[in-house]
C-alpha cells in the first residue's frame, strides 16, 4: 500500500477558529488566542486519525502577492487582518511546527500556490501515493487525480475528481 499526503489549507481553519469561537480565549499575555484553541484542536483531530504525511500552508501574501503585481485588482477590496489575527497566525505555524508538522508559507504566493506545488512534488516521488487536501475551496479540485480527494474537515464531506 503506498502513502498518502495529507496538504492542509490552514488558513481557512484559523480563519474559521478565530470567527465561530469567542476571544475570551488568553494567552498569559491575555491576548486572544481563539484562533490557535481551534485551530490546533482541528491539527489533534487530525494527528488522531494517524495520517502518512501531513503538511501545512498559510496564506502570508493578502497583499504581496505575485498576482497583486500582474492585476492591481487582485482582491484589493478584502479586507486585511488586524494585529491580533495576525498575531495568532504566527502562534498557528508555531503549533504546527510544536506538532510536527511542516509548514509552509511565502510572501508572494498564497497557500493554493504553495499547495499545487507540494502535490507535484508528492507526485514526482517514486511510488508516491494519493494526495488528499483538507479545504473548503473547491477550486483546488483542479489538483485532483484518481484516488485523490478534497477534504472538508469540518462538515467530514470527502469529493474525488468526478465530485468537485
Amino acid at each position: 500500500m503506498t502513502d498518502t499526503l495529507h496538504l492542509v489549507d490552514a488558513s481557512i481553519y484559523v480563519f474559521r477558529a478565530y470567527f465561530s469561537l469567542p476571544p475570551s480565549f488568553t494567552d498569559h499575555r491575555n491576548e486572544p488566542v481563539n484562533a490557535v484553541h481551534g485551530y490546533t484542536s482541528f491539527l489533534l483531530d487530525l494527528l488522531e486519525r494517524q495520517p502518512d504525511y501531513v503538511a501545512c500552508a498559510f496564506d502570508e501574501s493578502l497583499n504581496t502577492c505575485f498576482r497583486n503585481g500582474i492585476f492591481p485588482a487582485y482582491k484589493a477590496t478584502r479586507e486585511l487582518p488586524d494585529d491580533n489575527l495576525l498575531y495568532q497566525f504566527q502562534q498557528c505555524q508555531r503549533a504546527t511546527e510544536l506538532l510536527g508538522i511542516r509548514h509552509y508559507a511565502l510572501p508572494t504566493f498564497e497557500a493554493d500556490d504553495i499547495i499545487g506545488s507540494l502535490t507535484q512534488v508528492w507526485r514526482g516521488l517514486v511510488n508516491a501515493g494519493r494526495v488528499v487536501i483538507l479545504t473548503r475551496d473547491k477550486d483546488l479540485g483542479q489538483l485532483l487525480e484518481a484516488g485523490d480527494e478534497l477534504w472538508d474537515f469540518a462538515a467530514d464531506t470527502r469529493a474525488g475528481p468526478a465530485g468537485i
